[in-house]
């Protein structure tokens, strides 16, 4: 999968710590205390294609083959 800009950089949040969460009708990035909205087309894609995954809280976070993408996106 080609990711965008914002994919990536979102992938990047999550391995950083951040979760993903469905909230209220929209995608919400989430890190302690802090929130940023997420425009919903740069989450879509993204479990279907196994980047993300969801975790036992409901949220979700980056998976190992997410994390093998944003590092070939690199190269």
């Amino acid at each position: 999968m080609k990711l965008t800009k914002a994919q990536g950089e979102l992938l990047v949040n999550l391995e950083n710590g951040w979760e993903v969460t469905f909230k209220d009708g929209y995608y919400t990035q989430i890190k302690e205390d802090a929130t940023q909205k997420l425009w919903p087309s740069t989450f879509y894609g993204l479990f279907d294609n196994k980047l993300v995954e969801k975790l036992e809280n409901g949220n979700y976070t980056i998976s190992y083959d997410g994390q093998q993408q944003i590092r070939s996106e690199d190269k």
